[in-house]
């Protein structure tokens, strides 16, 4: 286990808080270390149709600038429960509406930079809601 020795705030923002901490390592080597801080949470959807396939979407990353393949979710909005916001998010990217969910724990996008971890529901039954017309 690494022991913290102090803690400085590097940066603020209204999103984003950097930090810097001074650890001391198991083998009692010193160093520093970066994470951060950010203000938002988020769910994501591990979706599973009958076939036991799962659901993934295409989208735009712009820190990565370019389209990944990665499940449904996003932030949680103000006064959102977890579940309501991953019910939302996968409407709004697939067009599904999901039955029933149920939480299945968390998953750290920044594991290495950041210790929140965005919660992760699994709804295994789910259906189109959008119109024909969009295409799915």
């Amino acid at each position: 286990m690494w022991k913290i020795t102090k803690t400085t705030e590097i940066f603020k923002h209204p999103r984003l808080t950097l930090l810097e901490d001074d650890v001391v390592l198991p083998n009692g080597k010193e160093t520093k270390y970066l994470k951060f801080l950010h203000k938002a949470d988020g769910a994501d959807v591990v979706a599973i149709n009958e076939k036991n396939e799962i659901l993934l979407i295409k989208e735009y990353n712009h820190p990565v600038g370019k389209e990944l393949w990665q499940f449904p979710g996003g932030f949680i909005d103000e006064g959102e429960t977890a579940e309501e916001a991953a019910r939302r998010e996968l409407t709004e990217e697939s067009g599904y509406k999901a039955k029933s969910m149920k939480p299945i724990g968390h998953h750290y996008i920044y594991k290495k930079k950041n210790c929140r971890g965005f919660p992760c529901v699994c709804c295994n039954q789910f259906r189109v809601c959008w119109p024909q017309s969009r295409g799915l």
